[in-house]
């Protein structure tokens, strides 16, 4: 982001990388995008708290081993400054809300219990009906 040039304060950062995702945001500490957006990985539901080991050569094998449970970044989030507020209907993304902006947004944050959703979504490499990974 410093070689490019991107302002510390931004509107939107979304990450979908299929691996290192927690550790990515982690990484962007210092950056404070006022929305951030973070693939889940619904296989884990809160209350649990899971986290892939970092691996820069990590390649999703079309499996549950990638990214982070919806309560190890509402954690992460909450340490960084942000309120969890939605996963998205497919429990593919959560969406997260700069907390110094949550008294001008009139939403409410939520816990990952109350965020959570199982997954429907169809698994791109396997037929059939929806796949709950």
């Amino acid at each position: 982001f410093r070689e490019h040039g991107v302002p510390a304060d931004f509107d939107l950062l979304s990450i979908d990388t299929d691996g290192n995702v927690y550790y990515l945001w982690e990484a962007l500490r210092d950056y404070r995008p006022r929305v951030v957006v973070i693939e889940i990985n619904p296989a884990y539901p809160p209350p649990q708290r899971w986290v892939i080991a970092y691996n820069p050569e990590h390649r999703w094998q079309h499996d549950d081993y990638y990214g982070a449970s919806l309560a190890s970044y509402a954690a992460l989030g909450e340490r960084l400054g942000y309120a969890l507020l939605a996963v998205d209907t497919n429990a593919v993304n959560a969406v997260f809300l700069r907390s110094d902006l949550l008294p001008f947004a009139g939403f409410a944050a939520k816990t990952p219990q109350a965020a959570y959703r199982q997954p429907r979504y169809r698994h791109p490499h396997r037929e059939g009906p929806s796949v709950s990974l």
